[in-house]
């Protein structure tokens, strides 16, 4: 039985101490805030509660294995409902669709109906290199950390094939999609990475949603979180909150403990940093012998942010879809204000309206508790932390929802924000950041800081590590810490 500290107690965090706890060691997780989950939070007001972080999941098998693996199955512990439809497009044009939830067969009849025929083969030549590409990645280089030999196999000519290095995901997809619009769709599903310079692998992305489908949990995404706290405690796993780490102590090139705030020193044998990769090589690891983040990623700059809204809406007709997402008429003026050099709140974003239909979420049958989200830099690169650019910038989004036939001013309660800064605050992620590290080519999805670090005994999961951000992949993430730590 080894002594393990968990640093953070976001879902990573979570989902690493319970498998550590499974596998009989003695673990320990501490949390600088009053209440775990990290960006899986909650915001709750009048009735109304809503996700500070994502509000769909794909890929749930990731969790179902954890729980499967750890005690009582996942949906014994929450409820997980499809999401129907999938998504709903609004187009500059006036054009809908709306795409069913895991309907190969329906998605290509949407698409066809809406779009013009032709536009479902052309969806599915995005979703099959997207398939291509998932069965390359998942096996070895996502459900286990590469070895060299591994990554040295990507420049054979299949996978390089499979995987299209050197071509972004906006090359491939002008070459498949003639329809523009299509085009922007399929370009939407890897939100907070720039099209034009990442790498075509993205389409797994669609491939994901496609056949494994989206989901939403019953209650909000919190309560996964909540699930996740409650199973690494059953397991022994103890949690402090209110706990905040301000070193990481080494000796001689090995893990020893954690330093708390106030001094005390907590000793582990192993210690797993679920922080991001700046937080750790830039305020943990104060010895500068003991590791720094890899040149190459010091070059990198964070990832995009998210703008979020919360909307308290009462009196709009029920059948808001569950996800909306407003596409502008010219995408890559929202890019460059998000990736360009000289940074701005853009003005016409991609807009995502998450409304889900949950008697949970809100106090009457009437109301709809509704999300609202943008793609923005990060605190840092605009000044978040200002009252005046934070409400303009909402007004400015409600306003483009009601130019694009989505307006929800009529029926406002109350509405609030929750910027860059908030989520900065939160998290403790540098300027707030959604995606970790930025994601500029396909090296970039597998050279990512490893889970393996330069200090013999630690060990790092979480977003800007590998194999890489969103829920999904963090639960990998864990998997891979897990069993490189080994059973006690």
């Amino acid at each position: 039985m080894a002594r393990i500290v968990v640093v953070g107690a976001g879902v990573s965090g979570l989902a690493t101490a319970a498998r550590l706890a499974d596998f009989g060691h003695d673990v320990l997780v501490c949390e600088r805030n009053a209440t775990t989950g990290g960006r899986v939070g909650r915001y709750r007001k009048d009735g109304f509660t809503f996700d500070t972080g994502p509000s769909l999941l794909t890929l749930p098998a990731v969790y179902r294995d954890l729980f499967r693996k750890t005690g009582r199955p996942l949906e014994r512990v929450v409820e997980l409902v499809p999401a129907e439809p999938a998504i709903h497009l609004r187009f500059a044009d006036g054009t809908d669709v709306e795409l069913p939830n895991a309907s190969r067969a329906g998605i290509s009849r949407a698409l066809d109906d809406a779009l013009g025929a032709g536009n479902g083969p052309a969806w599915h030549a995005v979703v099959d290199h997207g398939r291509r590409a998932w069965q390359v990645l998942r096996s070895p280089y996502l459900e286990a950390a590469p070895r060299r030999r591994d990554l040295a196999r990507l420049a054979s000519p299949r996978l390089r094939r499979a995987l299209a290095p050197g071509q972004s995901l906006r090359a491939l997809v002008d070459e498949l999609v003639p329809d523009r619009r299509l085009a922007m769709a399929v370009e939407h599903f890897a939100r907070g990475a720039d099209p034009r310079r990442a790498p075509a692998a993205l389409t797994t992305l669609p491939y994901l949603m496609e056949t494994f489908g989206r989901w939403r949990v019953g209650g909000g995404m919190r309560r996964l979180a909540d699930a996740l706290t409650e199973r690494a405690s059953e397991r022994g796993a103890r949690i402090r909150t209110g706990c905040p780490v301000t070193e990481i102590t080494v000796d001689a090139g090995r893990a020893t403990g954690v330093r708390l705030a106030g001094g005390a020193v907590e000793p582990a044998d192993v210690v797993v940093a679920a922080v991001d990769a700046r937080r750790l090589y830039g305020e943990l690891l104060t010895d500068p012998a003991a590791g720094r983040l890899p040149v190459r990623m010091q070059s990198r700059r964070p990832g995009p942010a998210i703008f979020t809204m919360f909307l308290a809406v009462s009196g709009h007709p029920v059948d808001l879809p569950s996800h909306t997402a407003v596409l502008p008429a010219d995408p890559d003026a929202a890019h460059d204000a998000v990736f360009g050099p000289e940074p701005a709140a853009p003005l016409e974003p991609a807009i995502d309206v998450y409304a889900p239909d949950d008697p949970a979420l809100r106090p009457d049958d009437a109301s709809r508790a509704v999300t609202v989200q943008a793609v923005v830099p990060p605190h840092g690169r605009i000044d978040w932390s200002s009252p005046q650019i934070t409400a303009d910038y909402a007004e400015h989004l409600l306003t483009a929802m009601a130019a694009r036939g989505l307006d929800l001013r009529p029926h406002l309660r109350w509405h609030t924000t929750w910027s860059p800064y908030d989520a900065e605050d939160a998290t403790g992620v540098p300027g707030g950041g959604a995606w970790g590290l930025g994601i500029g080519s396909a090296w970039d999805l597998i050279r990512r800081p490893g889970n393996r670090t330069p200090v013999r005994a630690l060990f790092h999961v979480g977003t800007s590590t590998y194999p890489g951000p969103g829920l999904p992949l963090i639960g990998l993430s864990s998997a891979i810490v897990a069993d490189l730590v080994g059973r006690a």
